[in-house]
């Protein structure tokens, strides 16, 4: 297809609006009119892959003559196209992973979500090695999910049967549609909730109103680094342990846990010493600060008092810098 941009200034492309050469382009890649009887844009594209295809295809044509953060890429629902006084809508970008002849599948409302997806298998490798070492079919809770990188990894890498904690409601819209636009609504269960020492209902302490943010905090306004932060908002949650979640919910003890909550690791543990001593749980995932050695040695004695002890032979399991923090994914297993 020949697109002839001369007649167009950047205004005429802001958001994909008013555009004949775009509305062509959609209607060349999904093989049909998107136009009703009356002439109007049909409303919305439902397809994924077409939605993919489409993206690509205007890229291709467009990317020379926009940079990135104009018109071809997007962080907030906006029309493509505006026809006849018609909205053309995507709702937001998607994200694709092909690992293995497998294909994970993300929404991305924002940029953040975009990053946080093209990251799952590089950001982590020593948290991908260690899912991949779970047995097929295992049982993998995934507390403080974010948008589910690490669970749906887990679900369709491996088959496990997932169940995700996901406080932040932000991230938990997120992290649903992802399970849904994966088909893999079988197999990961989100929860809603935080995971603490004990059963409450409290605030949330928000860092910011954004999908994919983290560091925010459960019932105290001290981060990850123990000094206080100033909330931009509070946003209420319902807490549980994961001795509850298990004596009181019913849900069945996990084989593999990975805890990613942001300085609150050693509520999470004290509130799960009877289900993690119990033997079908195989193994556990702090991510730690390894310059603070008072956290290390209590989530190291709390949990070798369990029967796990640390596994320093995780390929690819290496520290990250963020600041003073120095972040480790610190693994303990099952003898």
């Amino acid at each position: 297809m020949t697109v002839n941009l001369a007649p167009y200034t950047l205004s005429d492309y802001e958001g994909f609006r008013c555009s004949p050469e775009v509305l062509a382009a959609i209607e060349a890649v999904t093989r049909g009119d998107l136009r009703d009887s009356d002439g109007h844009a049909f409303v919305a594209l439902n397809d994924y892959q077409n939605e993919l295809e489409v993206f690509d295809f205007v890229n291709a044509h467009f990317a020379s003559k926009f940079k990135r953060g104009d018109s071809l890429y997007w962080s907030q629902p906006s029309p493509w196209v505006t026809h006849n006084g018609f909205s053309f809508v995507l709702s937001t970008r998607h994200r694709v992973l092909h690992h293995r002849n497998c294909r994970i599948l993300f929404e991305c409302p924002n940029d953040l979500t975009w990053e946080r997806a093209g990251g799952t298998l590089i950001k982590e490798p020593g948290t991908i090695a260690w899912i991949d070492s779970f047995e097929r079919g295992s049982r993998f809770w995934d507390i403080g999910a974010n948008i589910g990188s690490f669970s749906l990894y887990a679900a369709i890498m491996r088959g496990c049967y997932v169940t995700s904690f996901e406080p932040s409601a932000e991230n938990y819209l997120v992290l649903n549609r992802n399970v849904v636009a994966n088909g893999a609504d079988k197999n990961v269960r989100a929860l809603a909730v935080a995971i603490d020492d004990k059963c409450t209902i409290a605030e949330m302490h928000m860092r910011e109103s954004l999908p994919g943010a983290a560091l925010h905090t459960f019932n105290t306004d001290i981060d990850y680094t123990g000094h206080r932060f100033e909330a931009a908002y509070l946003q209420g949650a319902i807490g549980i342990s994961v001795d509850s979640a298990c004596e009181l919910f019913g849900l069945a003890v996990p084989n593999y846990v990975k805890i990613d909550v942001d300085g609150l690791e050693r509520a999470v543990i004290a509130g799960g010493l009877k289900t993690f001593a119990n033997p079908e749980c195989r193994s556990v995932l702090v991510e730690l600060d390894l310059n603070d050695s008072a956290e290390v040695s209590d989530i190291s004695r709390a949990l070798g008092s369990c029967g796990l002890t640390r596994d320093e032979n995780v390929a690819g399991n290496v520290g990250r810098a963020h600041g003073k923090v120095m972040v480790y994914n610190m693994i303990f297993r099952r003898n």
